[in-house]
């Protein structure tokens, strides 16, 4: 298990990170997500105990994903915000449909889905924003805002 955390901390530092015009997956997730099935295939096919080992496939994950997650949101701080929510998004999507087909991935699934809604309330919130903006809702939304706040606060002295 030693050799295996050895070489593929060997492979994280010799990926070239790039994006495509798409805002798809970059190349190095799209490699480690094809080795992480062909590992997760050995692990599932072994004899692993019923109760999994929870310890053992988590470290898996942490060599074998995360340091590609990690790569991805690095690339992705590079653009604004919308942008970043589309690449990341993109990223855990295609990552989730291939742990969909592993049970031992059941934990880090989870883990994904929880970090997939937040992104997706990072989204609407920035879009939101930007509709209020763009739109000039946002002065009248504000003015109404404090009008309500003015009316509720005479009433209450009555």
């Amino acid at each position: 298990m030693r050799q295996f955390h050895l070489l593929m901390s060997e492979k994280i530092h010799t990926i070239a990170p790039s994006l495509d015009e798409d805002l798809g997956c970059p190349v190095f997730l799209l490699d480690a997500i094809s080795d992480l099935r062909v590992i997760l295939g050995a692990y599932e096919s072994s004899f692993v105990p019923a109760s999994d080992d929870y310890q053992e496939i988590s470290a898996i994950f942490n060599s074998a994903l995360h340091p590609y997650l990690q790569q991805c949101e690095e690339i992705a701080k590079s653009f604004p915000e919308l942008l970043q929510c589309i690449i990341l998004s993109n990223c855990i999507d295609l990552v989730k449909m291939t742990l969909k087909l592993f049970s031992s991935a059941k934990n880090e699934l989870d883990a994904l889905n929880s970090k997939s809604q937040d992104i997706e309330q990072r989204l609407i919130l920035q879009q939101h924003s930007f509709f209020l903006d763009s739109s000039g809702l946002r002065p009248f939304l504000k003015a109404l805002e404090t009008k309500e706040k003015d009316v509720l606060s005479h009433s209450s002295i009555n």
